[in-house]
């Protein structure tokens, strides 16, 4: 929890030492043994509540100091009535003197401390005033058990429970306060055996039910502790039921009575006992800014730092004290610009220009920073500390934007390499004129409901893909239809040629030339047969020329050996001049083959009828030529020539065969283009069903119904950006008329389609003339072309029944319908600048309060207010206090709502001062 402000602590504020008579093994337990059972069971905040006692307090404290264990000293006190306990807590530097000046005070006598006699002669209500009087906070202990509010009547525990100074109540019990389904008895019987051995009678726990209903009608926070049974079902105190239950609160980081009475003043928010979660209620975000330090500007002299903490930080200032100026820095160094192009693109403000002019060297009246300006930035990322520096300052930007990370062994941050700074760390940011900009133009909310949903940009992907397949499908189909329309050239080609061929068949050597062709044929595979027997020749003449073997040396060998081994390789030095003559034949009788190869070829009757077949076509020829007839050569052509364009017919047939199934294709294509382009729409409108549970305010999605969006596209595809109003008013009208804008869309192309076979329209001369030159790949591309989704955002106003468009609305309205849907969703840091300007103190309360409270537990919230609403009834867990009286911007003070100072400069900041607000409850009647 290394942050500031308010966070979670898991504690248990009902725990006996062995002070309490009851408590099992008491010369046993040391106060270094309680401490260490508070953390083991990971305890964060304890309270010391023995019965009518506060002997153990002290020790109990001095073995906590030095441990991250918080200890409210507290008492069990036995009440005059039905012998009810309450439980008393005190602040933490409170001391068992203390406890016992309070018991002495309730009229318990000092003698009787710790007895089984002790007990107040006070009511539970008096008991509860004198609490209250010295500062201390009154719970009543397990009202659903044995002495619990049960055992007093039903008028008592109502006039208890109604008392101001009563925010908490224990409950032991889940299904006494549970709104499920009516828990049958013999189960409920069956649950408290369990919990007691031993039977409950009726009676005692319908009462037991009815305390806690009580409670639960009353909205006071449920509290689950867990009076540390020594075992369970064990009416008496022990170390092993320390932490067996517990609440988790919300409390400053310094702990005290007062943030406590802060949580329980806001149980819904800062209240989460053990029936409704285990486990930590609130996990820090996956980002989130730590801190803002800023040093040398023209706005400030010293170096000021801004701390966040992960939930809600709330940032206030009279005019003047530069709390907007914060929010600012942080947008300059991350460059974040191109969300206020949108709004200045909607509203023609001048938003982008206000930034830049402020984040930049000062200049005459512009500019707040120095060339030796340094801003820095720490972030935290999956739980990884970063920060952010930006120095050398010129022209608007930071020469260096430099990002470290922190070494977690060695707490040393290290250099970073990033291209993208808003990729890295990305976080949304809104001024109170964003909004309002936003709210005029409803359809600048598509961007953000599509960012918000991750399965949008992968079917936004599969839409434009299947956009590339249909034109890519449609070129493959144009490429058919160009070869097809050859068809007819192909075959009066084709019967021209047979016509020639035909006439050199009539001249008698049709037969002379194919029988050439099939000998010249022959002949080659002839010819390669032979070279392929000399080849072999030359490997058998290469491989005995290469057959030899090395001589051995026998010089060196021992002189007793050498007659024998000189023996033995004599014998196969003459073996291996066999294998070699071998060769030596082999060689020569592939040789004689070659030869006789070609001897017996050239006797044989094929080569006899091919010398006669070249004699003759050499005859021919000539013959032909003197003729006045073309050679062969024109044949051979011809021939080549026609069966090419057979080849080629016989391919347009094929593509004739194909181009159906290539339309099927893209029909195919365009069906799934269709169904991409619908999940999309259905997808936001899941998206804002699942969001938007706001009754006052509702965000419809209109299929296909952006008209602006649908001319401007449909202009960009033509490649004109102006002119043709007419026209243009026409194609619009004509595409969103009726229910069925698909159909319109063909239609439209249909008849843009027909302008381009010179058919009359009702579009102007100049606009067919555009649409005359436009190529296929931009008529594809407006088949495709539909308008996007139109968003409207409609409200209720008050006392109203029906919706009512956005547009018809106030300002206030507006900011409060755009303010709705940016804090239903989201879980990037959200930063807000004075968001609450248009809006009165009903909506603050009743939307921006109640969303804030909800919002900052999924996301960091950082805001920048002048209304008093937010913080406190936002329960803001650190505010930051600029300093109103000075010229240069400086932190006041900061800290969490339970601080006095705090509590002072909202009172002085947002409500006028002590007096202003006194005065206005008084005339308000409050």
């Amino acid at each position: 929890m290394n942050f500031k402000g308010a966070r979670w602590y898991k504690t248990d504020l009902h725990i006996h030492t062995p002070a309490s008579e009851c408590f099992r093994d008491r010369d046993f337990v040391s106060a270094e043994q309680w401490v260490n059972k508070c953390l083991e069971e990971r305890l964060d905040v304890v309270a010391v509540t023995d019965h009518n006692t506060g002997e153990w307090i002290d020790e109990i404290k001095l073995a906590a100091q030095g441990t991250n264990l918080t200890v409210f000293p507290g008492v069990e006190v036995t009440c005059s009535e039905s012998k009810v306990h309450m439980i008393i807590l005190f602040d933490t530097d409170k001391t068992r003197q203390d406890i016992e000046d309070f018991l002495i005070k309730i009229n318990i006598p000092r003698s009787e401390f710790a007895t089984a006699d002790a007990n107040s002669n006070l009511t539970t209500i008096q008991i509860v005033e004198e609490a209250c009087a010295i500062g201390a906070v009154a719970i009543p202990a397990h009202i659903d058990e044995y002495n619990g509010l049960s055992e007093i009547s039903f008028n008592n525990r109502e006039s208890l429970l109604e008392n101001e100074n009563v925010n908490a109540v224990q409950v032991v019990h889940e299904m006494f306060i549970t709104e499920k389904t009516e828990i049958p008895k013999k189960e409920m019987e069956e649950k408290l055996f369990e919990h007691y051995r031993k039977e409950i009678s009726e009676q005692v726990y319908k009462d037991w039910k009815v305390a806690a209903k009580q409670a639960v009608d009353k909205k006071k926070a449920i509290l689950t502790f867990s009076d540390n049974p020594h075992e369970q079902g064990d009416s008496k105190h022990g170390l092993w039921g320390i932490g067996k239950r517990y609440t988790w609160i919300k409390m400053n980081e310094e702990v005290s009575i007062e943030s406590l009475k802060q949580a329980l003043f806001l149980p819904e928010h800062r209240v989460k006992n053990d029936f409704e979660t285990k486990g930590t209620p609130f996990t820090l975000p996956n980002s989130w800014f730590e801190k803002v330090t800023v040093s040398n500007t023209i706005l400030n002299k010293d170096e000021i730092e801004v701390d966040f903490n992960p939930q809600m930080t709330t940032i206030i200032g009279g005019r003047g004290s530069g709390k907007s100026s914060i929010l600012r820095f942080i947008r300059g160094v991350f460059n974040k610009l191109e969300d206020l192009d949108l709004a200045d693109s909607i509203g023609g403000s001048n938003l982008r220009k206000e930034q830049e002019e402020f984040f930049k060297v000062h200049n005459n009246s512009t500019g707040i920073l120095k060339k030796d300006s340094i801003i820095e930035l720490l972030l935290n990322k999956y739980g990884v500390s970063y920060k952010v520096k930006g120095t050398n300052f010129s022209n608007g930007e930071p020469k260096e934007i430099e990002l470290y990370k922190k070494n977690p062994e060695t707490d040393i941050y290290e250099l970073q390499d990033v291209k993208d700074l808003n990729d890295f760390f990305k976080f949304d940011i809104y001024s109170q004129k964003q909004i309002y900009e936003i709210a005029s133009f409803p359809n600048s909310l598509r961007d953000r409901i599509d960012s918000s949903i991750p399965k949008m940009e992968f079917l936004k992907t599969e839409l434009e893909k299947k956009k590339n397949e249909y034109i890519e499908q449609s070129a493959r189909i144009r490429s058919l239809n160009f070869h097809i329309s050859k068809k007819s050239k192909v075959k009066s080609d084709i019967q021209d040629k047979k016509e020639q061929i035909q006439s050199f068949r009539e001249s008698g050597f049709e037969n002379l030339i194919q029988d050439y062709k099939t000998f010249t044929k022959e002949n080659e595979e002839i010819m390669n047969f032979s070279n392929s027997l000399r080849d072999k020749q030359r490997e058998l003449a290469e491989l005995r020329h290469n057959f030899n073997i090395n001589e051995v040396k026998t010089d060196d060998f021992n002189k007793e050996y050498t007659s024998e081994i000189y023996g033995i390789m004599e014998k196969i030095s003459n073996e291996f001049e066999i294998v070699k003559s071998l060769l030596q034949d082999a060689e020569t009788k592939i040789t004689n083959i070659s030869l006789d190869f070609g001897k017996e070829i050239k006797e044989s009757n094929w080569y006899k009828d091919k010398v006669v077949n070249e004699h003759k076509f050499k005859e021919t020829k000539n013959e032909l030529s003197e003729k006045g007839i073309d050679d062969l050569d024109k044949l051979e052509s011809s021939s080549n020539e026609l069966i090419k364009l057979e080849k080629d017919l016989k391919k347009i047939e094929e593509y004739e065969k194909d181009l159906s199934f290539q339309y099927t294709i893209r029909d195919k294509i365009y069906t799934r283009f269709l169904e991409i382009r619908n999940e999309i729409t259905e997808t936001r409108n899941e998206f804002l069903n699942q969001i938007l549970n706001d009754e006052n305010i509702r965000i419809d999605i209109n299929k296909l119904r952006d008209r602006n969006h649908y001319i401007k596209k449909f202009r960009e595809i033509i490649q004109k950006d102006t002119g043709y109003n007419d026209d243009m008013i026409k194609v619009g009208d004509k595409c969103l008329h009726g229910k069925s804008v698909i159909d319109n869309q063909q239609k439209i192309i249909e008849e843009l389609m027909e302008i381009r076979n010179n058919e009359s329209s009702d579009y102007g001369g100049r606009f067919e003339n555009v649409i005359k030159e436009l190529n296929e790949e931009q008529l594809d591309e407006l088949k495709l072309h539909f308008p996007e989704d139109e968003i409207t955002v409609k409200y209720k106003p008050n006392n109203s029944s029906s919706f009512q468009s956005l547009s018809n609305a106030s300002a206030g309205q507006k900011t409060s319908a755009i303010l709705t849907f940016l804090l239903s969703h989201g879980n990037v840091p959200l930063l807000l600048d004075q968001p609450e300007d248009d809006l009165d103190n009903h909506l603050i309360y009743e939307l921006i309060v109640d969303r804030l409270k909800i919002v900052k537990s999924n996301r960091q919230i950082i805001i920048v207010t002048h209304n008093a609403n937010i913080p406190v009834n936002g329960d803001t867990e650190w505010l930051v206090a600029m300093d109103s009286r000075s010229k240069d911007i400086n932190v006041l003070c900061n800290g969490t709502i339970e601080e006095n100072v705090i509590r002072s400069e909202i009172c002085d900041v947002m409500e006028g001062g002590e007096s202003a607000f006194k005065l206005r409850a008084k005339r308000y009647n409050l």
